[in-house]
Order: C-alpha cells, then structure tokens, then sequence
C-alpha cells in the first residue's frame, strides 16, 4: 500500500497498480487466508462447515484441503469486471449533477454524499458483498456473468426525498434505502444528513458556543468571587461534556441506521443478482425482507439484537405476535 497526501493534507491509502495477472482469468477463483496466504487458480466448493478447494496439480487431478470459515478472509470467484453504464443508471447520473462516480472493486456508486462518510459506506458495501459470497458461495452458478453493481448514495435529504415521492412512497415514509429489481440499482441514503439530525447537531453547537462565550467572559472578567467564578465555570464544563456525549450519540445511532440499511437494502440487491430470489415468480414478504434482515447483523446470521428484543417483549407480554406484526 502506498499513501498519498490529499488535498486536507491527509495521508491516503492508495492501491499499487495491479499486476497484469490479476485480469487472467486462469489465476481465479481466489482464496484469500486470513494468514496472508492467497490460492490462486483452485476450485471452490463449500463443505457441511468449512469452506473446501482443490489446488490442480500439474500431472492433472487435484488435491483438496478444507478452511474453517474463520480462516477466510475472501474469496474472488473472478477478475473485478469492467464498469458497466447501463441506461437507467446513466440517467440517474444526469439527473444528480452534483453526485460523481466512484468506482470501486464491485460497484459503481454514484453519490453527493461526504467525503469520510462516502469512503465508510463504500468500503462496508465492498466489505458485505465478500462476505455474501462466502455465506451464500453454493447459489453463484458457474453460467453468472460478473458485472459491477450500481448504487447511489444519497447525502442530501432533498434530492432523496424527492426520489422517493417520484417512486410512489408514501409521504414521509422513514425509508433509508431500498433496490429496485427492474433497474438493478440500490438506492442508499446517509441518515446523518437528515434535517432532523442536522437541526439537533446543528441546536447543540448553538449551546455550545453560547455556553463558550460565557465561560470565556467569566475566566477573564472580575465577576463574583473565586469559589461563585469557580462553580459557574465548573457547571460549564458539565453542560460542554454532556453536549458532546449527546451529540455522539446522535451521530452513533444515525451512522449504525445508515450501516444496517446498506446491509438490508444491499442484501435485497445480492439475492437478485444471484438468483437467490425468483425473478418471474411472486415470494412472500416473509422470505425477501426475512433474508434481508437475516443479512442484516455483523456477521451474516448472527443474533439480530432489535429482532430479539422484540421477541422477548412479547414473550414477557405472555401473548402470542400478531401474525401481520410477524410477517
């Protein structure tokens, strides 16, 4: 890895170029270890609990060896395809003007959003396709073509707003994101730029500034004696720290939103794209947003801790869920 220092004076991360091997198709699929060793050119195949590939031998035949899901860090089934233009995307570009186009291993993301932000969530939809692949590896059939997906993230609440209405969502629907299966394209909103969130972050620095300039009067004025001057500023420094813990929080519970929308609206997308879900046949609620959610935790079917809650809320409620509350 090579750094680069960026326009802020931030050093980078920054790809070395590729070597020309990594586009010859006979060097894949790939089997990256969590050790650092990588398997090139071997054949893959999952097993009851461990993930099993066969190194070709150069008499012919192969040899297998089998990998606890814990020692893979990533499997690349194929070289990272070509950026793929396609109409409906290429007019969502032209209605965004503002949005650039950010091509990474995967996707193609068109997004206004910010900069820190942007790289968060690209980075997690690149983090959560790898993952998808080694969970959902026996549904990639060997006839897929590979193509970057699309995506748009959204950092303005406006243009978002006004996709939705144009959708046909209902007004004031509190959607973050959703797949539009005609399209192919996952649609992505970062709830930190809500004008909820703003007014809050934006009305707290308003206090904080107030409260600032205050203490910053009292510390060089004669007002009131030492001990009053003291407790005054003491009291300052309570409201300053409880202010920055609140905006924290805000910011945390916004950004944790924002990450389990891009793992159940990104979810929506895979299990298209692989054929997990039937595209000419109608599927229960239950099964598409069911999977969804079961995508939604870190990593992919481990306890959803909203879910459980609400399971035990209506065990300790001592009556049965209303079915359409299940569903």
């Amino acid at each position: 890895v090579i750094e680069s220092v960026g326009e802020e004076g931030i050093a980078l991360p920054k790809k070395a170029s590729e070597a020309p091997e990594s586009r010859d198709p006979a060097t894949y699929p790939r089997l990256y270890l969590r050790s650092g060793e990588v398997k090139k050119g071997v054949v893959v195949k999952p097993g009851e609990q461990e993930l099993v590939i066969g190194e070709k031998l150069e008499g012919g035949g192969l040899v297998e060896f089998s990998f606890r899901a814990d020692e893979v860090d990533r499997i690349d089934l194929w070289p990272m395809p070509a950026p793929e233009m396609t109409a409906a995307f290429e007019e969502v570009k032209k209605d965004l003007r503002a949005a650039e186009l950010h091509e990474k291993d995967h996707y193609a993301v068109l997004s206004d959003d910010d900069a820190m932000d942007l790289n968060l969530f690209t980075r997690t939809l690149e983090q959560f396709y790898d993952e998808f692949i080694l969970y959902f590896l026996s549904f990639v059939k060997a006839e897929y073509q590979p193509r970057k997906l699309n995506a748009v993230i959204f950092g303005e609440h406006g243009d978002f707003k006004e996709l939705l209405d144009t959708a046909g969502f209902p007004e004031n629907s509190p959607i973050l994101g959703f797949f539009t299966p005609e399209s192919r394209i996952l649609f992505l909103y970062n709830i930190k730029s809500q004008e909820m969130v703003e007014r809050y972050l934006h009305g707290s620095s308003h206090v904080e500034d107030a409260v600032k300039g205050r203490m910053e009067e009292l510390s060089h004025g004669e007002w009131g004696d030492g001990i009053e001057q003291s407790r005054i500023l003491g009291e300052g420094e309570r409201i300053l720290e409880a202010l920055e813990k609140d905006r924290i929080r805000v910011e945390a519970e916004a950004l944790e939103e924002t990450m389990k929308t891009i793992r159940h609206e990104g979810a929506h997308q895979l299990l298209f794209e692989f054929d997990v879900h039937a595209k000419e046949a109608r599927q229960g609620a239950w099964l598409v947003e069911g999977l969804a959610s079961f995508c939604e935790p870190t990593p992919i079917g481990d306890i959803h801790e909203a879910r459980l809650m609400q399971l035990k809320f209506e065990l300790e409620s001592q009556h049965l869920m209303p079915l359409e509350y299940l569903l």
